[in-house]
């Protein structure tokens, strides 16, 4: 069991690196200089209300990433264990 989760952490390690990810990068950059053109038009009391918004829901996509993964790896785990014990069961 143990070498299959390293290769899980080494697969998942390789795969979320975005900054190698060149569509991640050129999304990222574009939308950098949208949102910084956008906030130049606003008056300091929209830039500030706008803000806040994007902060509460940076803080709820946090919560949500955070619940899929542990439920995912919860998930993945589970599946794992019943792959293992059915394969110990055959063995017998």
């Amino acid at each position: 069991m143990t070498r299959i989760l390293e290769q899980l952490y080494d697969s998942a390690n390789d795969r979320f690196r975005l900054w190698r990810n060149q569509e991640y990068a050129s999304q990222q950059a574009s939308y950098s200089q949208a949102i910084h053109n956008y906030m130049e038009k606003l008056t300091d009391e929209q830039r500030s209300e706008l803000d806040n918004l994007i902060s509460r829901r940076n803080y709820l996509n946090s919560i949500e990433q955070g619940y899929f993964f542990v439920e995912g790896f919860r998930m993945g785990a589970m599946l794992m264990s019943e792959i293992y014990d059915n394969n110990e069961g055959r063995e017998n």
